[in-house]
């Protein structure tokens, strides 16, 4: 039986992770108890719990208050992940770690594969991109790189569009902000089968296939919401929100060398049934 060490287990993909971890897998999940800047409390955990894989989905993901709170975007998203790939490497254990689309610029007519340079436009991404940065350091790592995450649990693209219809709320949806939206369902689904296959060690661009605007996604899943009123969905340009932190407009994801190393992924489109399809009982 392999023995997992998961950091970041109440957050939407840690939670996820918990949720699906097959049976024949001992998951073992941290949270906010645990300061993962500190290699003492790594450590101790690593030597206790004996894991064969650590998965760090602690993050911060404000991407806006992090213009302002630079400070503690750093310390969860770069000093955390240099700390536990140290105490990886010295325990030789494998290390998967959770970057974003952010890391790069937008600004590229095709999709960014994962050897093209970084141009991080915000605090977020750049912080995003020291930890990259810093887990390279250790050999036996996997930076997954992923996008536009949703499901269940916290506020997520998906959970804010539900809710507005739910209570008749107009909400405005961005059409110049492109991405592949990706359910974590899914995501953790592939997340496993990359611990079952084993590929070569190193950075993996991860989402659902195809691409589309945050005000497309959420029209389709609108859409699927029997009695909504779509006519809540606002249709607004990035630049009207007037949000502090600049935002890459459409840093598209090549996924083919995962399809290759790792399993074949979905459309977006049959992400979002699968998402639906969970939580159908919920939506009465």
């Amino acid at each position: 039986m392999k023995k997992i060490v998961l950091f970041g287990v109440k957050g939407l993909l840690g939670g996820e992770l918990k949720r699906q971890s097959p049976s024949d897998i001992q998951l073992r999940g941290y949270d906010r108890q645990v300061d993962i800047t500190q290699p003492l409390e790594i450590s101790k955990i690593l030597q206790n719990d004996k894991p064969d894989w650590v998965i760090n989905a602690a993050a911060y993901n404000q991407v806006d208050q992090a213009q302002n709170e630079s400070a503690l975007a750093y310390q969860v998203n770069s000093e955390g992940p240099a700390t536990i790939a140290k105490e990886c490497s010295r325990w030789k254990i494998p290390f998967i770690h959770f970057s974003t689309d952010y890391v790069f610029s937008g600004l590229q007519e095709r999709a960014y594969r994962e050897d093209d340079a970084p141009s991080p436009l915000s605090e977020y991404a750049r912080s995003k991109f020291k930890g990259e940065e810093a887990v390279r350091s250790h050999p036996l790592h996997y930076i997954l790189r992923v996008t536009t995450l949703y499901g269940e649990g916290r506020s997520n693209p998906a959970s804010r569009v539900i809710a507005a219809l739910k209570d008749s709320k107009p909400i405005k949806l961005v059409v110049d902000l492109f991405g592949s939206p990706t359910y974590v369902g899914d995501l953790a689904k592939w997340i496993f089968a990359l611990i079952e296959k084993k590929p070569k060690y190193g950075t993996y661009h991860l989402a659902h296939t195809g691409y589309c605007s945050r005000y497309e996604f959420s029209k389709a899943l609108g859409k699927k919401l029997v009695g909504k009123e779509l006519s809540l969905l606002e249709p607004v340009g990035l630049k009207d929100l007037g949000l502090a932190a600049p935002r890459p407009a459409k840093p598209l994801l090549d996924t083919s060398k995962w399809e290759r190393e790792v399993c074949p992924l979905l459309p977006w489109q049959e992400g979002l049934n699968n998402f639906l399809s969970t939580i159908k009982d919920k939506l009465i």
